[in-house]
Formats: structure tokens, C-alpha cells, sequence
């Protein structure tokens, strides 16, 4: 068996497939404690973290770049340059909710629970795949196959 390769179009959809399970996951899951109240599910914090914007926390947003970098991962022909903006996007916005446990008061979280754990984990890994895919992927423009054929020149089989 080979070790997986981010260069080869299948293990980028087997690890997509994976991420996107865990994300559906954790929204059973318990995610957050608020004050002395129960703890939040992660479908609660799909439905309303954006309200988390109000307080500059701007973690919810992951949830809207991890399909658009998934997405990007997986397709045959993907555009590098988005596909590492938004992989960086994605790992920033995931990060960023960490600041709910740097200053408790202020965001009135008590403690984490195994939704909130797992999501910052595909998140993480999505971002970090996402890099790496777009670090061993060629863009389009720049591939042999491409360059000749845009010289008018014959394309040979190797």
C-alpha cells in the first residue's frame, strides 16, 4: 500500500470525505458551555455564531470557507492561488476561536466539550490539506501540455 499523496486526485477525496464526516459530526456533539447553562450543540453553534461577529470572533466563518477549500482540493484542474488563500483563510478563522478561552469573561464560555475539539480538528486538517494540495498541485497555465500546445507546436505523447 502507498502512503497517501496529496498529489494524487483520490487521496484528496478519501481525506475530503473524511473531513466532511467529522464536520457533520460534531453537530450532535456538545460544543461550548455558556455561563452556568447547558452546553451547546454544534448545530446551536452553526445557527447562531454568527451572531459571534458582534464580538469580534470570527471563528464561524470557517464553516463557510471549509467547503470552498474542500471543493478546491478535490477538482482536477484547481486554482492554486484561491485554493491557498482561502486553505490560510480557513486555518486563521479556526484559530481565532481560541480567543473565546483568552478572555472568558468577555465571551462568557465556560468550557469546551468534544464538538467544539473536533471541529477545530477538520478544520485544522482542512487547512493544512488544503495548503499542501495546492503547494503539490501545478496550476493549469503552467503545465508542460499546456505551454506547447500554446506554441502551436505538435503535443507527443511521452
Amino acid at each position: 500500500m502507498s502512503r497517501p499523496n496529496m498529489s494524487n486526485p483520490r487521496h484528496r477525496i478519501v481525506l475530503a470525505r473524511c473531513l466532511i464526516a467529522g464536520w457533520l459530526l460534531t453537530l450532535p456533539l456538545p460544543a461550548l458551555t455558556f455561563g452556568h447553562g447547558a452546553p451547546t450543540s454544534g448545530l446551536f453553534q452553526l445557527l447562531f455564531g454568527w451572531f459571534g461577529t458582534m464580538a469580534f470572533q470570527f471563528g464561524w466563518y470557517a464553516n463557510l470557507v471549509l467547503p470552498f477549500v474542500l471543493i478546491m482540493m478535490t477538482s482536477y484542474f484547481p486554482a492554486v492561488r484561491p485554493l491557498k488563500i482561502a486553505s490560510i483563510l480557513l486555518g486563521l478563522f479556526a484559530l481565532s476561536t481560541l480567543d473565546l478561552f483568552l478572555r472568558p469573561d468577555y465571551h462568557g464560555v465556560v468550557t469546551a466539550h468534544a464538538g467544539y475539539f473536533l471541529w477545530m480538528g477538520v478544520c485544522l486538517i482542512g487547512a493544512l490539506a488544503g495548503f499542501l494540495s495546492a503547494r503539490t498541485l501545478t496550476p493549469v497555465a503552467a503545465s508542460p501540455v499546456t505551454s506547447k500546445a500554446s506554441s502551436h507546436e505538435p503535443v507527443r505523447p511521452h
